[in-house]
Order: structure tokens, then sequence, then C-alpha cells
């Protein structure tokens, strides 16, 4: 695949550990592990300008992956600065590594040129052939599944870190519109009964 559509593949792959790490409140986490993937998504890639080095060639194995994975972890590891945590940052950054380049993996795996993931140890092709690499409605579908993704996980940060999500206007029974919001419904101060009058209610007979 192109640029585009590695991107989409990452964010796909990316989706599920953004979603959890969102839903227990890790936002800074997801949103470093986004911004890493999306950098390292294209990174096998740097085979078509480095002379020597065939395209898809060893960039576009496990071993490259696992590589990648080993070198931000020993960068995780150094930078964290709680030696507590050490182990998880380190475990984390590999993690990163190890998805940004697995993604490209299968990204290509799509296209009929296909990929050996496992050379020079094994020389055995693999491919799907579905799509060609420079498709652009397929690169650009595989953004917009990517992109798709990783809303509902980021829907949440941006809701706390306080600003609304986006309304949108629904048909209510009996024709009347309303708006509806994925975010919280807040009650505003007209509506809402002051703590005086409440306990002036309770003491009315």
């Amino acid at each position: 695949m192109y640029l585009l559509g590695h991107l989409g593949v990452g964010l796909l792959a990316f989706a599920p550990l953004a979603y959890h790490l969102c839903r227990t409140g890790r936002d800074r986490l997801a949103c470093i592990g986004t911004a890493t993937v999306l950098l390292l998504a294209s990174s096998p890639d740097v085979d078509m300008y480095v002379p020597g080095i065939a395209h898809r060639g060893i960039t576009h194995t496990v071993w490259a992956a696992l590589l990648v994975g080993a070198l931000l972890a020993f960068l995780g590891w150094r930078l964290h600065t709680d030696d507590s945590g050490q182990e998880r940052a380190a475990g984390f950054a590999s993690l990163l590594g190890i998805t940004s380049v697995g993604s490209h993996l299968l990204g290509d795996v799509l296209t009929p040129m296909g990929i050996r993931p496992f050379a020079p140890l094994v020389e055995t092709e693999y491919t799907l052939s579905l799509v060609a690499a420079r498709n652009p409605e397929a690169n650009l579908l595989l953004l917009v599944a990517g992109v798709l993704s990783v809303s509902p996980s980021f829907g949440r940060v941006w809701a706390r870190a306080g600003y609304p999500l986006p309304s949108w206007p629904v048909r209510l029974p009996g024709g009347r519109a309303d708006v509806a919001s994925s975010g919280p419904d807040p009650v505003s101060e007209d509506r809402a009964p002051s703590t005086r009058q409440r306990l002036r209610d309770d003491d009315s007979p």
C-alpha cells in the first residue's frame, strides 16, 4: 500500500489498545501511541531510499518489527525517570514498535506483490492479492476506516478535556424536534432547583 493506506492500517491495528487506554483514563499514553504508530507506519519503506536494499526485503520482515520494538523499548526505558515504571514503559514502547511495523506488513500482504515476512530463514511469500498498492480508492478507504476506528476512543479524550461533543437534531414522537448529544446533558441552573428550595419543599406539609 501507499502512505495513506499504511496510516489507516496502523490506526486499525492500534485502535483496540487506544480504546483500552482511553477507557481506563490513560489519555496521554493513547495520544503518544497514536502519534508513534502514525510516525512509524511507513518506516519499512525506507528501503526505497537506501541503495543496496531490495524493496520489501529485510525491512518487511518480522525481524525488522522485533528490531524496531527492541529499539523503542530501550528508548522508553532510558527516558522513563521512575525506576519502578521502567519495565512497563519499555514494554509499552516495544509494543508500539512491533504494532507499527507489523501493521505495515499487514497492509502489504493485501497487494499482489506480497511479502516474505520470515526471510531469509523461510522464503515463502505471503499475499492475499486483493488490491494493487497504488489503488487510490483502497488507500483512502483504509485511511477512513483507521480514523473511524480510533474516533470513539478520542471522543472520550475530547469530552474529558471539557469540550462539548457534536450534537445533532433528532425527531421525537409527536413531531417535536430536539437536540441529542453524544456527551453528558448538563442541567442548567434555571431548571435545577436549588438546595434551599429542595429543603423548603421537604419541610412543607
